[in-house]
């Protein structure tokens, strides 16, 4: 069984032109934390700018919001892509093996 809960995509006629609907609404995207997944919204973003459509605010938590953070400083997503590459474990994450006392 699937269950799930949906409104009216208000989204389906914004397209790279201009539209009274894209006048009308704004696009919103809130990116979820959770380490690795957090920049897999990246991929949404790619997806976005391929159809030519620019969120106009961005938010995230925990990991999301290192990718709302670089996406709204201007940084394109090829280059959010380059310096995630470059990020290391250390860089990130503070490994400790707890002793005894």
């Amino acid at each position: 069984m699937l269950a799930a809960c949906s409104s009216p995509n208000v989204y389906d006629d914004i397209t790279a032109t201009e539209t009274p609907l894209a006048e009308e609404y704004e696009l919103g995207l809130a990116f979820g934390g959770g380490g690795v997944r957090g920049f897999m919204h990246l991929g949404v973003l790619k997806a976005l700018q391929e159809e030519g459509i620019q969120p106009d605010v961005v938010s995230g938590t925990s990991a999301g919001s290192i990718a709302a953070t670089l996406y709204a400083s201007g940084m394109t997503v090829e280059e959010m892509e380059h310096a995630i590459e470059e990020v290391g474990m250390s860089d990130i994450a503070d490994l400790f093996s707890p002793q005894k006392v």
